[in-house]
């Protein structure tokens, strides 16, 4: 009886374990996702609501849209005296940890450029980041498709195996 029941804990250890590489796959697709989102809202708010850097913090943080995206609560509403509004974007984006290193690569480079130019530098800044976002986001999509169902089995796979040699 405890062999069963110490085989059947490590079938479901191996599925929990698949499970688990599987999601941190989709984790990665939906936050290079939502990303995409925000950068084609910003966009907008440029081209033809004519925003600063600060009153675009603003509507982002006032949409509530973006969640998973936790440097934005990082990022001032108000200019404050004596700060740089690209260093604070550099810090909060290097400090998410939810973020994978390449959409931040690319969140540091579009947070370089925000607010530097006109209207055309940014949006011309805003539509080579998500070039570089959507072939990301084509990469994430078949990592997932491809990965994630291995995963998923591979774990199935060696927890019935190792279940089996303790039975």
């Amino acid at each position: 009886m405890l062999k069963i029941l110490s085989s059947i804990c490590f079938v479901l250890a191996g599925m929990l374990w698949g499970i688990g590489k599987s999601d941190m796959l989709r984790r990665k697709r939906d936050c290079c996702a939502e990303i995409q989102s925000m950068l084609m809202q910003i966009s907008v708010m440029i081209r033809f609501r004519v925003l600063t850097v600060y009153e675009i913090v603003g509507e982002l943080h006032a949409s509530g849209s973006f969640v998973n995206l936790h440097f934005l609560d990082e990022l001032p509403e108000e200019y404050e005296s004596g700060t740089d509004f690209h260093e604070l974007w550099a810090a909060a984006v290097s400090g998410d940890r939810l973020i994978p290193d390449e959409e931040k690569k690319i969140l540091l480079s579009f947070g370089a450029d925000l607010g530097t130019s006109d209207i055309e530098g940014q949006t011309a800044s805003i539509e080579a980041s998500l070039e570089n976002l959507r072939e990301l986001q084509k990469r994430r999509n078949e990592d997932y498709q491809r990965k994630g169902k291995l995963y998923r089995s591979v774990g199935m796979l060696f927890g019935t195996m190792a279940g089996i040699m303790v039975v």
